[in-house]
Formats: C-alpha cells, structure tokens, sequence
C-alpha cells in the first residue's frame, strides 16, 4: 500500500474518525460500572458474607440425621413401653373386676 496515496485524505480521515472513536469510547463507558456501583456491589457482598456466616453458625447447633435417629429410636421404645403398660393396666382391670364380682356375690 502507497502511503503518497493516503496523505492528501488523512485530515478528512482525522475529521470522521476521532468523532466516531469518541463516541463508541463513551457508548462502550456507559455499560462500564462505576466506582459507586462497585462500592454499592462490594457492600451487599460483605453483608451476604456476614449473613452467610451467622447461618453457618446457627446451623451447626440444629440436630443432624444422627440426631434425629436417636430420637426415632427413644419414640420406639416409649411405645412400646405404653403397649405394655396398656396390657399390664387390662389384667389389673381384669383382677379388678373379678374381686368386685366375689365381694358383691359374698355381701349377698
């Protein structure tokens, strides 16, 4: 390419060109975030941090699955000592009934 060629057009070229740049630099600008949108952007970060930190912590102290399966197992068990306390509260009921039967039949 033959700079000669070239020469007479550069100030036009100057004259259309450096307009266009400065515009596609201040368009490209716009989308940019500023300064205050990042101090903006960096304190929700912190915050979400702090909050993230508090729930780690208030999460550690709620039962775990090892928690709840002891638990699961001591329900169980109370069941099963209410169905034998049932069974035993029957037999007395039972004794019960009998004995009033004989002194009703005796005071006769």
């Amino acid at each position: 390419m033959r700079v000669d060629l070239i020469l007479p057009y550069l100030p036009l070229l100057n004259v259309i060109i450096i307009p266009i740049a400065g515009w596609l630099l201040r368009t490209f600008k716009k989308d940019l975030a500023s300064k205050e949108d990042l101090t903006v952007q960096a304190t929700r970060i912190t915050n979400l941090e702090r909050r993230t930190d508090l729930l780690d912590r208030d999460i550690k102290h709620l039962p775990d699955q090892k928690d709840f399966s002891t638990l699961k197992e001591a329900v169980a068990a109370l069941a099963g000592d209410s169905k034998a306390q049932t069974q035993q509260l029957k037999a007395v009921g039972i004794s019960l009934a009998r004995i009033e039967d004989y002194l009703l039949k005796a005071g006769k």
